[in-house]
This record gives C-alpha cells, structure tokens and sequence, in this order.
C-alpha cells in the first residue's frame, strides 16, 4: 500500500512541472466567448483544450498547442481563425468529443489496472457507454480529471 502511494505521490510531483497553472482567463474566455457568440457552443474550452476541431495532431487526446492557444493572443487568434475555416457543424464536435471520451477511459482504465488508484465506484462509471453526448461526456470526465490532483497533467503528457 505504501509502494502505490509513493508511486503516486512520485508521479505527482513529476508531472506538476507539466501543468498549465498560468492560463490567462481573458484568452480562454475569448475562445469561450467567441465559440458561444459565432458558432453557439456552450464549452469552448473543451474544444480547444481536447482539439475537438483537429487543429493540431488528432491523435493526441490533448490540443498540443493548448498552453499557447489560452496564453499567448496571437496564437489565440490563429486558433480562432482555424476553427472557423474548419468548422463545419456541432455534430461533427460532438462526435470528436466521444473519440476523446473513448480515449480518455481506455488510458485510465489501463493505468488503473497497473496502479489501482480509482476506487470501484469510479471504474464502473468510466466502463458505462456515452449516453448524453460526447461534449456533455467529455465535459463530466474532463470535471473528474481536474479533481484528481495532478492526473490532468499526467495524461497531458501521455
């Protein structure tokens, strides 16, 4: 037991380097505020925090370019200017959001089986089928993620 907590508490410290503890509120809300107001998209956090519009590497469950996209104002208006040429309906985000839902419960379903750090109640939740929508899912686990001190980060980095 001892082992798997200072495994943990290992992991932890490691990746806290990784974390994005500088967002600028006024640049992510630029990106909320426009997505709402152009696009009516309630989170558009999530689609630039998950690349829901395949900016950058779709592959990746994280936007690579995140920390830049909601700290720097060029990049934020790049982002922007992408998104709305790549945009073509909320269907197609909603979709993206589920493939990143998808994601999400394999990597923590795997690293829970190496290292048992969720309780069962947890696991059950993550083995369940998306029943409300991606964006709705992703919002909920994304939620989830950013309660558990310090595992956002690790799989910012995975």
């Amino acid at each position: 037991m001892l082992r798997k907590v200072g495994i943990l508490a290992l992991m932890c410290f490691f990746v806290s380097g990784c974390g994005s503890s500088n967002i600028s509120k006024k640049l992510l809300g630029n990106v909320n505020g426009d997505l709402q107001k152009n696009h009516k998209i309630r989170q558009g956090y999530l689609v630039a925090t998950y690349d829901l519009a395949k900016i950058s590497k779709p592959s990746c469950i994280y936007a690579k370019d995140y920390v830049r996209i909601i700290n720097e104002d060029s990049y934020n208006k790049i982002f922007l200017k992408k998104f709305r040429s790549r945009y073509k309906n909320i269907k197609l985000l909603d979709q993206e959001a589920a493939n990143k839902v998808n994601k999400l419960r394999d990597l923590t379903l795997k690293l829970n089986n190496k290292y048992k750090f969720l309780p069962n109640s947890e696991v059950a939740m993550l083995t369940g089928s998306i029943h409300n929508g991606g964006m709705r899912e992703l919002s909920k686990i994304d939620k989830n993620y950013s309660k558990m001190n310090g595992y956002k980060e690790f799989f910012l980095t995975q």
